[in-house]
């Protein structure tokens, strides 16, 4: 099933033990995360141990008897979100001091909208810059940050019947009603499929509190509706102009 937590911003703590119960129930030979989106591999039949599944991977359209489930969220709430998560994230990457910045200072956004009010990153980290300039101008550098992985996201193939797509925005507030869907997609049968249901309740949303710099902040979906301003929404629409098409959001 992937990270739930991850893809869709939940904390791992809330999830980790469904998805640690689903991935015994399947025996599953890989799970991955990303950014965008986590997919669950599972072949119905005797996993292959060499099989090494990405998003990016077109050989997973090859294989046999398989089921993969996939999660994504509105692309502009995953800005919001991410820009979010970075200002406070202590992982590696965005608080190494030595960042790469070659892609984003010669970026023509960058160039517009950020440079001319905070100058470029100095020494700086991900983390640090984004806490050194203002809202929008991070939201912008969140644009440039997605730049190199909304493309996978974009050019999945959304009609594979053995993939089962779920939405951020359905899932949130109907977390028993998604991992029934689950279920029944990898055909989990009793008393495995009970359990799994309970524990998708029990670690649900409405049963969790929100902690301190937790990434789960209200669960609300659509937020970009009041982060994104006229000119962010131009940005997007620039940068992205058919991703919200192909992924069903427009």
């Amino acid at each position: 099933m992937g990270h739930l937590c991850s893809e869709f911003k939940y904390p791992k703590e809330h999830y980790e033990k469904v998805e640690d119960f689903l991935s015994r129930v399947l025996q599953a030979k890989k799970t991955i995360v990303g950014g965008l989106f986590s997919i669950h591999l599972y072949k119905r039949s005797k996993v292959d141990s060499d099989l090494d599944v990405w998003p990016q991977n077109k050989e997973i359209g090859n294989l046999q008897d398989y089921a993969v489930s996939h999660f994504i969220r509105h692309p502009k709430d995953l800005i919001v979100s991410g820009y979010k998560y970075h200002l406070w994230s202590n992982e590696h990457f965005f608080i190494n001091p030595a960042f790469s910045w070659d892609r984003y200072t010669s970026h023509p956004m960058f160039k517009t909208y950020v440079e001319p009010s905070h100058g470029q990153p100095q020494n700086e980290s991900y983390k640090s810059f984004l806490n050194r300039i203002d809202k929008f101008s991070g939201m912008v550098v969140e644009c440039i940050f997605r730049e190199t992985t909304f493309p996978i996201m974009e050019n999945w193939d959304y009609n594979n019947p053995n993939v089962l797509t779920l939405r951020y925005e359905d899932i949130v507030g109907n977390e028993t009603a998604a991992f029934k869907m689950l279920s029944e997609h990898y055909q989990i049968k009793a008393p495995y499929n009970k359990r799994m249901l309970e524990l998708a309740e029990f670690y649900s949303l409405k049963n969790q509190k929100a902690k301190p710099n937790s990434h789960i902040r209200s669960g609300k979906s659509n937020q970009w509706e009041t982060d994104f301003n006229d000119d962010l929404h131009s940005i997007f629409d620039q940068m992205f102009p058919t991703l919200l098409q192909k992924t069903g959001y427009k």
